[in-house]
């Protein structure tokens, strides 16, 4: 596997655990692919990742490989994780406070 491709994959696997709501700690991913802390760390640097913990990461994420191996997703990703927080806080708006939100939106 290329530098750039473990490095790729590292930076995307960080990027979707961390757009998780809440936010998903190494420790939680470790755990939920049953791999130490280490193992989701040396990942997440781009020292690489075995087929085996790649296809754990996949399914405790909710990505597909190709996710992970896109170069310019993590783009999609942070909007991603943008929108679903200001879907959020939307929710929780009372009339007053979304009308204003509305309008700052607008300004922008």
């Amino acid at each position: 596997m290329s530098e750039n491709l473990k490095k790729t994959i590292g930076n995307r696997v960080k990027a979707f655990r961390k757009a998780k709501r809440p936010k998903m700690s190494q420790e939680r991913l470790a755990e939920l692919c049953d791999v130490g802390t280490r193992t989701i760390s040396n990942i997440e640097c781009g020292v690489g990742v075995s087929l085996e913990v790649l296809e754990k990461i996949v399914a405790v994420l909710g990505c597909t490989y190709g996710d992970l191996m896109d170069t310019d997703a993590h783009l999609r990703t942070e909007q991603s994780a943008l929108k679903n927080e200001a879907a959020t806080l939307i929710a929780t708006m009372n009339g007053e406070s979304l009308s204003r939100a509305v309008r700052v939106l607008k300004a922008l």
